[in-house]
């Protein structure tokens, strides 16, 4: 079953500029008004809220403007668990981690794939080209397909979400919606990546509904407790 989710996934995206979201973060770390919302360590299994900050870190963030792929500096923050010493890095809604691309647009460019059956990683970039400044180098089909492989991997995400939307909404049809859906046999050689195809539309669909029942996105608070999972 296709059924378009474009709209919903820009939802948390419209209030400001990736740009805006950025710097507003940075300031924020420089201010140290970053609180950590980090799962327990995944070594000693100490409580996060102990968890000490160990240094702002500068990152480069790849976003789209007026189709012109962009380098942004931004700060992400890490933290020390005080028992064991081991350091977690903190992310903000708008990044995944080991992404360079900014998360609306990896879910931008994955959801025309996924949620348009005609749809190749060819001509999405056809349509809708993206190329670096000064230069005639171009966004490639296979980072797409690099970027849905990562969010198809997110099934404790989803599974997290579910669960919270039955609590939240007993009646809720979530479960009978994500069975519904589909990936046509055109699209994927192998059943593991039928599976993955599978998970991001569940995932695109999972967060739509979860943004109208909680009033925010998964990303990054929920995501963060699943340890991008």
């Amino acid at each position: 079953m296709y059924t378009g989710t474009t709209a919903k996934i820009k939802r948390f995206y419209e209030l400001s500029t990736i740009t805006d979201q950025i710097n507003e973060y940075a300031q924020r770390v420089r201010a140290g008004q970053i609180e950590c919302n980090l799962p327990p360590c995944s070594r000693c299994k100490q409580g996060s809220d102990s968890f000490k900050r160990h240094e702002a870190r500068q990152r480069i963030f790849y976003t789209l403007i007026e189709q012109i792929i962009t380098k942004i500096f931004g700060l992400l923050v890490r933290w020390r668990c005080p028992i064991c010493g081991k350091i977690f890095t903190g992310y903000p809604g708008f990044i995944l981690p080991y992404k360079r691309y900014v998360l609306p647009t990896i879910m931008e460019y994955s959801s025309q794939y996924t949620e348009n059956e005609q749809s190749t990683y060819r001509n999405i970039l056809q349509k809708n080209p993206a190329g670096y400044q000064k230069s005639e180098q171009q966004l490639d089909h296979s980072t797409i397909h690099r970027w849905i492989t990562s969010l198809g991997s997110l099934t404790q995400i989803i599974r997290k979400a579910q669960d919270l939307i039955l609590q939240a909404k007993p009646e809720s049809t979530i479960c009978r919606d994500l069975a519904a859906l589909s990936i046509p046999s055109k699209k994927y050689r192998k059943k593991q990546r039928a599976r993955v195809l599978l998970g991001v539309r569940q995932l695109f669909s999972i967060e739509g509904l979860y943004g109208l029942i909680f009033k925010a996105s998964i990303f990054p608070n929920l995501a963060t407790a699943c340890s991008f999972g």
